[in-house]
């Protein structure tokens, strides 16, 4: 009977029976989407759930500021366990068949520095590691991904350009090294003369990554980096503090305004597409 389980019990057995069909650059995603949906569920037996609990639980991520891509996929990994429980015979029927799918809340706007704050930025980061980092984010929209990756032999001598041919993913809450995010990701970046210095400092080192953790020869890992940015930007009066991921959106809009053609940029940011460059201006 359905009475037996709660819901995290079967939702961590039908995670478990699923991990040979998810490819490990996507098992931390699918492993933060089972934490929100047990958190919502708490122990909560799998019988006791009905389509207006699904429906209740997805409205209050909403209010807490979730995606719709991550609603989406709460609710696709929701009709999958529930999947699994119905054709067990452990529920008589699947209750996400029946839930009200949300509907989409607005567009978000991507935000992006404005020239003063980049400005701000450049003059007052500090000049160390991260700032020096920031200011080559800002000076060529590299993903956050592909700089963590980056090894001194990717940084061209005088720092005018950068070679993107791997970037980070993690693999079980580990960062390693990948691939880049699609073919058209693989490329060489010019580095604005303002910001090659930064380039050439970060390439001055011993180690095999620019960004290494404790441990030697591993790359950094993303959320380490995210703190440290939210610390150097929070630093700087007079400026918002975004995400790492703001200076790709900062920089695609500051070359459009400089009346560079938007195939360019694309070829520069390593978009698949020109819809996505598009997208971030």
């Amino acid at each position: 009977s359905g009475m037996d389980y709660s819901f995290p019990e079967w939702a961590d057995i039908w995670y478990d029976s699923h991990l040979d069909n998810i490819k490990p650059t996507t098992q931390e995603s699918y492993k933060y989407t089972l934490c929100l949906l047990k958190n919502g569920f708490s122990r909560r037996k799998l019988a006791e759930i009905k389509a207006y609990d699904v429906e209740q639980l997805l409205k209050k991520l909403r209010r807490e500021g979730r995606s719709d891509s991550c609603l989406a996929h709460c609710r696709g990994m929701l009709f999958q366990i529930f999947n699994k429980a119905e054709a067990n015979d452990l529920i008589p029927k699947n209750p996400v068949r029946f839930a009200e799918k949300m509907r989409k809340g607005p567009p978000r706007r991507k935000e992006a520095f404005t020239a003063e704050e980049v400005q701000l930025l450049m003059d007052n980061l500090p000049e160390n590691q991260i700032g020096w980092s920031i200011r080559l984010m800002l000076g060529t929209g590299m993903r956050t991904q592909e700089l963590l990756a980056l090894e001194p032999r990717h940084i061209a001598e005088d720092g005018s350009t950068i070679t993107i041919e791997q970037a980070v993913v993690m693999e079980k809450g580990t960062a390693k090294i990948g691939t880049p995010k699609s073919f058209d990701s693989y490329r060489c970046i010019p580095v604005p003369e303002n910001v090659r210095y930064c380039a050439k400092l970060l390439r001055e080192t011993d180690k095999k990554f620019i960004w290494e953790m404790r441990k030697l020869n591993m790359p950094c890992n993303p959320s380490t980096f995210r703190k440290k940015f939210d610390e150097a930007v929070r630093s700087v009066e007079g400026v918002r503090p975004l995400t790492p991921h703001s200076c790709r959106h900062t920089y695609v809009s500051q070359m459009q305004a400089l009346g560079v053609d938007l195939a360019t940029i694309q070829s520069i940011v390593g978009h698949a597409d020109v819809d996505m460059t598009t997208h971030y201006l």
